[in-house]
């Protein structure tokens, strides 16, 4: 038999092998291919009850053994998922009126913008530099994080090739300076972050906005102001909440830090607790109502799979008897204050962004791996690779956000002595990184 290079990986090239293997997780802890067992510290955003959390797996399990329906189907587990997310995470949000499951929330990001067009009878999309919704249809035209694309990235220069069609109806804002966590208190968004939103938004069909890609978490008035201003277009608002739901910011949703709320929702990778891939777009009661009695013709085979339901209704209750998002609350802002410290420590720490229980850390880097330019090639490791594989010498699981950005992103049960493993790793792993920016400078 030939050889031949099998599994092809995501963001590897053919035969590649990945870094990091991992075999088992339990709770907070993972064990590695080579039998070590560590902390996570930051894996996957999904996993918020850490991993194969007893009470989703066994309605996970329970699922598999009831029956398979396609999506046109009628299900009941289905609709009580759907109020059990109304009913718990969006408790007391009165607004929240519908819910449409999907495979991911890339696929629901690109349903909920073909939405928004369909609606308003326009093709233009708003979002931001450095912002990353998806990676197929619309979602994916409205990204622009230059690591997140499809594209091929060159091992032996680092070249790359990227897919033709550009970005399509996306018009894109600038990285909000608000975001960066270096703008001054007299800092106003509508007048630097957001000048150009007017002509941008001017017969837009939606904005869809995130809080944590590329390292950007901007400020509730940035929010606020996009949404007046998105409105005022006669356009959608749309909240990417992928990694932010569910208390990860340490509110159940990032929209809540403002006073504004969105015409929709788009969920995913939590809303399973990892169990299962899936996906959510949550409509206000004013665009359920703008669809009336028309049906919404859109389908996909897996969509609202017996599975991924079941681990949706699941994870709501864990969520709600165990308290996380009141418990993120309280541990996020002495994470940030301990990750802000050990930061001071290294010098090739320029940046800290985050808030509650998700937290990156920007490295000085050469311009090959700055996040504005890096799209994942090149045969050196990236200082935070280098820091990713330092941390597990140390016990913990120290997540790669992009060859510049290392992330601390938790699950919401780790216990405090578990954290502190973590960010005593972080720590040993950053010296790595100081030492790296010590040899570029010579």
């Amino acid at each position: 038999m030939t050889d031949r290079r099998s599994f092809i990986v995501s963001m590897l090239a053919p035969g590649e092998r990945p870094g990091t293997y991992l075999v088992r997780g339990r709770g907070v802890e993972l064990t590695l291919g080579d039998g070590r067992t560590v902390i996570d510290g930051g894996s996957l955003s999904s996993c918020i009850l850490g991993h194969c959390h007893p009470e989703v797996v066994r309605a996970v399990q329970a699922a598999a053994e009831s029956v398979y329906v396609g999506h046109g189907d009628g299900y009941q587990p289905r609709h009580d998922a759907a109020d059990d997310l109304l009913d718990i995470a969006f408790a007391g949000e009165d607004w929240a009126d519908g819910v449409a499951f999907f495979i991911s929330s890339s696929e629901a990001a690109d349903i909920g913008l073909l939405l928004a067009q369909t609606l308003t009878g326009r093709s233009p999309l708003v979002a931001r530099e450095r912002g990353y919704h998806g990676n197929v249809g619309l979602a994916r035209a409205a990204s622009a994080h230059p690591l997140w694309d499809t594209k091929l990235a060159a091992i032996a220069d680092g070249s790359v090739f990227n897919a033709p069609g550009g970005r399509g109806p996306a018009r894109f804002l600038p990285v909000p300076e608000c975001g960066l966590g270096t703008s001054p208190p007299e800092h106003d968004c509508a007048t630097s972050c957001l000048r150009d939103a007017p002509v941008l938004l001017d017969g837009a069909a939606a904005a869809i906005m995130d809080y944590t890609q590329g390292a950007v978490c901007p400020s509730p008035g940035y929010q606020d102001t996009l949404a007046r201003l998105t409105r005022e277009a006669g356009a959608y608002w749309i909240a990417d909440e992928t990694v932010t739901a569910f208390g990860r910011l340490g509110h159940g949703f990032a929209f809540q830090r403002g006073a504004t709320r969105p015409d929709m929702v788009t969920l995913g990778k939590g809303i399973t607790g990892g169990a299962a891939p899936g996906g959510a777009l949550v409509l206000s009661r004013s665009v359920v109502d703008e669809i009336g009695d028309r049906r919404w013709t859109t389908s996909s085979t897996f969509r609202g799979h017996p599975l991924t339901v079941a681990a949706v209704s699941a994870t709501m209750r864990v969520l709600r008897d165990e308290q996380l998002v009141a418990r993120a609350a309280a541990m996020g802002p002495e994470l940030g204050r301990d990750v802000h410290s050990i930061a001071a420590r290294h010098p090739s720490v320029v940046r800290v962004v985050g808030e509650g229980m998700m937290w990156q850390l920007y490295l000085d880097v050469p311009s090959r791996f700055a996040e504005g330019t890096w799209a994942g090639g090149g045969r050196a490791p990236s200082p935070a690779e280098l820091v990713h594989r330092e941390g597990l010498d140390h016990g913990a699981f120290i997540g790669v956000f992009s060859g510049q950005c290392v992330w601390l992103i938790p699950p919401l049960v780790i216990e405090r002595d578990q954290l502190d493993v973590v960010l005593e790793a972080l720590d040993a792993a950053l010296v790595v990184a100081d030492r790296a920016l010590e040899e570029v400078s010579v």
